[in-house]
């Protein structure tokens, strides 16, 4: 059998720990024999605990592995996924498209009516391997309570008709009518199906299974409230998969107690906190990245900003293209009011290549799952990474908004340069018209002078040539006038581009706007007080 670890990583960083990992899940050891006492003792069982301490680690690495040891319950994994309406799937077909196909005797077939019921088709699973228990791990059950509150009401009736009776009333009517079943039948029948349920939730969406204890009265009373890690459980979590052998990414290496030390004040923000898991598991892939045989204080990574980096960095190995684009699809369409969104892959497809889908995942950014339709889904690998990925869409808005800002200065920079040159051409053309005007009147003294005898007509050019000047510079007036309401125009423009910058903290590019506009209007008062008042705000 193949080596599962080979380059594989000591740390799986912001993705769960997964079923072949449980050689590497340390620090659980208390929690996961605490969760699986109670799986097998109770029918109902609930985990509840904050994002980011591991829930989904303890079930994949911890639970699963000590199930398949016994081998006598049999986990059916499941997801509901956010609900979508472009693909309105309903959280009992998500059930039933996830239990294995299997036959049912034509007894039970002619009984039971509606062959689309969570009672029937786990009844018939139960029935084609009497010898086994099979046990529903409900993962991110809280993404059941965004679908509509009929399917939510649909899912809550069938569990209790699966979990609390042994049949629904209407097989019950059938079983009497059919009246021809056989004790062994009968017995099967009275027989509840051997099932359990684990229903992981985070601790924040808790109060919403009030909503569905009408009809699951028993959902909150065998719960288990997975804790953080403390001190003694991290260190073991961070030194003893660097001490492994086996074909990882990285040979063994270890950390000095300062190295270590670090870390943990780092994860316990000085003591004043408890660790969080995928917080140190994406600092130790980190560490791991490294190379190093030995990790001491100064070789650790800055820690601030560990996602944001983490995020950036992904993004920055995919093609310089697809860059913008990822960062656009991740920050506004994969998370929305706080909340990770999973799209279908069709709808991915919309905003970045396949290529780019795969690339994301791969790097652990993202994760995919087969959805009901049989065609993958795609969602932020985490929700600890919701904060680092809305921060960094405000950075890129306040950047996207200040290039849209000087996009508009340089645009109204050329279009008044343009203006210019446009009103010099005009300018041009008026004084060509005064010479060729003055021009006239000078042939028309000339022509008064020479002849003499021609008085009248000579008053009348003369006329003529007042008249042709008046209107000369009254042009010229005009354009002296429009030449002012341009200039005016320009300076509101640059007091108002001025405004722009200061409004996006760009303080260098509002001052130095302002100088620009006071070469033009020296004693503009708006601008020499602006001046002042931005010169001395710190921004």
């Amino acid at each position: 059998m193949e080596n599962a670890n080979i380059h594989k990583t000591r740390y799986p960083g912001i993705v769960p720990f997964s079923t072949t990992q449980t050689a590497l899940f340390f620090g659980r050891e208390k929690n996961k024999q605490a969760l699986y006492d109670l799986v097998v003792r109770e029918n109902i069982t609930l985990l509840y605990a904050k994002s980011g301490l591991g829930k989904s680690s303890l079930i994949n690495a911890g639970l699963v592995p000590m199930l398949a040891q016994k081998g006598q319950i049999i986990p059916i994994f499941l997801r509901f996924g956010a609900y979508n309406p472009d693909l309105p799937t309903a959280p009992v077909a998500t059930i039933l498209s996830a239990l294995p196909t299997t036959e049912a005797p034509e007894w039970l077939e002619s009984v039971a009516q509606d062959k689309q019921t969570l009672w029937y088709n786990i009844k018939k699973m139960c029935l084609a391997n009497p010898n086994k228990t099979y046990l529903m791990v409900f993962d991110q059950f809280e993404e059941l309570f965004t679908y509509p509150e009929k399917l939510v009401s649909d899912f809550k009736k069938q569990m209790a008709d699966l979990i609390y009776k042994d049949a629904p009333e209407a097989v019950w009517k059938a079983c009497e009518e059919k009246n021809d079943l056989t004790d062994a039948q009968w017995t099967y029948m009275e027989t509840k199906p051997a099932i359990k349920t684990l229903m992981s939730i985070r601790e924040d969406k808790y109060s919403l299974l009030n909503t569905i204890t009408d009809y699951l009265p028993t959902a909150t009373q065998y719960r288990y409230s997975l804790e953080p890690l403390d001190k003694i459980q991290a260190q073991e979590a961070i030194i003893k998969p660097a001490q492994m052998e086996g074909e990882f990414v990285s040979n063994p290496f270890v950390y000095t107690p300062k190295a270590l030390h670090k870390i943990i004040n780092f994860l316990t923000k000085n003591g004043t906190q408890p660790v969080e898991t995928t917080q140190l598991q994406i600092l130790s892939n980190r560490i791991e990245s490294l190379g190093l045989p030995k990790i001491d204080d100064e070789n650790i990574p800055n820690f601030e900003n560990i996602f944001l980096e983490y995020y950036e960095s992904t993004i920055a190995q995919l093609p310089p293209k697809e860059q913008t684009r990822a960062q656009q699809f991740v920050e506004d369409e994969l998370v929305k009011k706080s909340q990770r969104i999973s799209l279908a892959e069709i709808s991915c497809e919309e905003y970045v290549q396949k290529e780019t889908l795969n690339a994301l995942v791969n790097k652990h950014l993202l994760r995919s799952e087969l959805n009901t339709t049989g065609t993958m889904s795609y969602e932020l690998a985490h929700d600890t990474l919701i904060p680092s990925i809305e921060k960094a869409r405000e950075i890129r808005k306040a950047k996207e908004e200040r290039t849209e800002a000087e996009r508009q200065y340089q645009a109204e920079q050329n279009r008044l340069k343009e203006q210019a040159e446009k009103d010099r051409k005009e300018k041009k053309k008026i004084q060509k018209q005064f010479r060729i005007v003055f021009g006239l009147l000078v042939l028309a003294v000339i022509a008064l002078i020479w002849a003499g005898y021609a008085t009248w007509q000579a008053n009348a050019e003369k006329e003529k040539a007042k008249k042709a000047t008046k209107e000369a510079q009254a042009n010229l007036q005009k354009f002296e006038d429009e030449k002012k309401r341009r200039k005016e125009k320009e300076i509101e423009t640059l007091l108002q581009a001025a405004e722009a910058y200061w409004g996006v903290e760009e303080k260098e590019l509002a001052i130095q706007t302002l100088e620009a506009l006071l070469k033009k209007d020296p004693n503009n008062q708006k601008a020499l007080e602006k001046i002042e008042i931005f010169k001395k705000t710190n921004k």
